[in-house]
């Protein structure tokens, strides 16, 4: 099996976050200069971050790593889930206003809701 990182990022030294930037090896024409620019960073530069190698299979030095970047996956995953209201939530916010809506009450009614679907 081919050991060899499949790309480059860098890591957070504080809470092992990822960052944006990649280099990766089999780009053969601009790796050089994505990895440079890695190094260039000001966190890398200053300490803060560190780059690391990633590979197609959790590499046992970076277990920890690769199951790190599942739960921020996870949690990201929740965070754009659709929020959304039962008909009973939503008759029980219409309820706070009259019969007969003006159009001030429909757009009261509707910040009202996105509210609550906020709150879930």
């Amino acid at each position: 099996m081919n050991n060899e990182p499949v790309a480059y990022v860098i890591q957070s030294n504080r809470d092992d976050s990822i960052g944006k930037e990649i280099a990766i090896p089999s780009w053969t024409y601009s790796f050089p200069q994505q990895f440079k620019k890695l190094e260039e960073d000001n966190w890398v530069k200053n300490g803060a971050a560190k780059i690391i190698p990633l590979y197609t299979h959790p590499h046992p030095d970076n277990l920890g790593l690769a199951l790190s970047i599942i739960d921020q996956q996870k949690l990201e995953i929740e965070r754009l889930k659709a929020k959304t209201l039962t008909d009973e939530e939503i008759a029980l916010v219409w309820d706070k206003f009259s019969a007969l809506p003006s159009p001030k009450d429909i757009k009261d009614f509707a910040r009202e809701i996105l509210r609550k679907a906020q709150e879930k």
